[in-house]
């Protein structure tokens, strides 16, 4: 039986922004509301494994991601749970230094994503995530630290797609960036630039 989204979530976002500094809505998650079905058993006959792709912002594009592995073990329940396939909790990964791996910005508050395909929202059930590379930049690495976003009371929340316009926010005195001690590992799949055609599936 799983645990309700609204605890655990709640429960995360307390114990991130604890690592920083040194709710969504009652409805049920996108896996929660439908059955599963059940993937055929991976084997030399079917070698292919099926696991479920997180949408996010690049660039005012839309980029296509995985989380497979991250350093902190709420936050492995909380991404388990978003859709419903398991995120491993490694926790030598949080070994990796700060400085040598990318981010991902994701918000705390602001417009409610409740019903919103894919995943009703990012992590916290509000915008999905910001993403500040993908495959081809120099700077791109499938390691990320999680920033946490937090719209400031006297501002208009409002969509942004992109690590300018985020900044730019910021700046403006309208929300807040807090980074985390967790490293996920959370390649990208899918892209918005030509680079290698701008995916990891290669075409027939």
């Amino acid at each position: 039986m799983r645990t309700n989204k609204k605890t655990v979530l709640a429960a995360t976002t307390a114990m991130l922004v604890v690592t920083a500094c040194s709710n969504p809505g009652d409805g049920a998650s996108q896996a929660e509301q439908e059955p599963e079905r059940q993937p055929e058993p991976l084997s030399a006959e079917n070698p292919r494994a099926t696991i479920p792709a997180i949408d996010a912002y690049y660039e005012g594009g839309k980029l296509w991601f995985i989380h497979t592995d991250v350093s902190d073990e709420p936050m492995a329940q909380m991404l388990t749970m978003m859709v419903g396939y398991r995120t491993i909790h490694s926790s030598r990964l949080g070994d990796v230094p700060i400085d040598n791996v990318g981010k991902f910005y994701a918000f705390t508050n602001g417009i409610m994503q409740e019903g919103v395909k894919p995943w009703g929202g990012g992590p916290f059930g509000y915008q999905i995530d910001i993403f500040d590379s993908v495959p081809g930049d120099d700077g791109y690495t499938p390691l990320r630290n999680p920033q946490l976003v937090t719209w400031l009371e006297a501002a208009t929340p409002r969509i942004l797609t992109s690590v300018t316009e985020l900044l730019e926010a910021e700046a403006n005195g309208e929300l807040s960036i807090k980074p985390t001690g967790v490293i996920v590992s959370a390649p990208v799949v899918r892209w918005p630039t030509d680079y290698l055609g701008g995916q990891s599936r290669i075409e027939p």
